[in-house]
């Protein structure tokens, strides 16, 4: 009997939300083509399923390989651009090729991120997600692709949602 019968390959399984997460990726990073792969660099660190971008041309049939032209290759954006803090008057720079939407009103949080960030974030995460939109001292809330939040707030810029989470909520607000 051979060793293949008895040893079969790993499989690699995912899920229609990694699927739906890696498509949002690919979206956010117009401009290149990419191949799928289940050991890609992850923006928030590691590997795992992801895309890695292919350097020249790829000839392999096997390969999937995700082209995303972009819409507008004219269209010219900011490098980074700033956010005051409304109560300290203090800058907060946005880097956009990391933020690629920032949200700063209670209303558009509530009406564009909680219906999307359902979709890839567990209970404890939406909590999270929650309580910064109605905390006083989050001055604003960038969405990264693939599917990463970060929150802003005047006394430590931008930080991710998960660490925005572990705070010392034993201090009082800091804004007025």
């Amino acid at each position: 009997m051979s060793d293949e019968a008895e040893n079969p390959p790993p499989r690699n399984v995912i899920t229609a939300d990694d699927l739906r997460r890696v498509a949002e990726w690919a979206d956010g990073m117009r401009g290149g083509e990419y191949r799928l792969s289940m050991s890609a660099p992850l923006p928030g660190g590691g590997t795992g399923f992801g895309l890695e971008r292919i350097a020249g041309s790829s000839d392999s049939v096997d390969e999937l390989v995700i082209s995303t032209p972009q819409r507008v290759p004219s269209k010219k954006s900011p490098p980074v651009f700033m956010l005051v803090d409304p109560a300290t008057g203090e800058n907060i720079r946005v880097d956009t090729q990391k933020h690629d939407a920032i949200f700063w009103g209670e209303v558009s949080a509530e009406k564009f991120l909680i219906p999307y960030y359902t979709r890839f974030l567990d209970d404890a995460g939406m909590q999270s997600l929650r309580e910064a939109i109605a905390d006083p001292d989050v001055i604003a809330i960038a969405h990264d692709y693939p599917t990463f939040l970060d929150v802003a707030t005047s006394s430590r810029g931008f930080v991710p949602l998960s660490e925005w989470a572990q705070r010392d909520r034993s201090r009082p607000p800091q804004s007025t």
